[in-house]
């Protein structure tokens, strides 16, 4: 978790893990809806207790040999599509390794979280999603200044009437 300032400092980003909705409507979100990756996590276990002959879902849930069937299917798809050059069908078959990579996960006992845990742990301390390994993680953000979080004299102090 960390704070930036943006370019010219005249906004706070904060990057954070949030542990569940943060809009005080209940929403994910102030200004999105739910994350796709997390709602389509919740289908899937969802789908867990469904009926096989009811749900695809639940078939691949309970069938390990089309589950690793259909996760090798579509890895090759996405290499072919990507191979020729088909943006539009590689972005397709993309999104159906997504789905069955998860389905495979959960079939497992892998939660999207874990994933996620994991993704996050890979990325340079400070800076989520920064590419570059140990150097760039040395390196100051470009543009962006860590600004420490306190409170200065009148400032906002958290409170719901602001």
């Amino acid at each position: 978790m960390a704070l930036y300032a943006d370019c010219d400092a005249d906004a706070v980003l904060a990057h954070v893990l949030p542990a569940g909705p943060a809009c005080h409507t209940g929403a994910w979100g102030c200004f999105e809806a739910a994350p796709t990756l997390p709602a389509l996590a919740a289908v899937i276990a969802d789908r867990r207790d469904a009926a096989p002959q009811q749900s695809y879902t639940a078939r691949l849930l309970g069938d390990r040999n089309l589950r690793l069937k259909k996760l090798g299917e579509e890895t090759a798809e996405l290499i072919a599509a990507l191979a020729d050059g088909d943006a539009a069908a590689a972005a397709e078959e993309a999104a159906d390794l997504v789905y069955h990579t998860l389905v495979a996960c959960a079939a497992d006992g892998i939660t999207l979280d874990r994933v996620l845990a994991v993704l996050a742990g890979r990325a340079p301390a400070g800076r989520p999603g920064r590419s570059g390994g140990p150097a760039a993680a040395a390196r100051p953000p470009a543009g962006d200044q860590p600004v420490q979080a306190q409170q200065q004299d009148g400032a906002h102090d958290g409170d719901a009437d602001g």
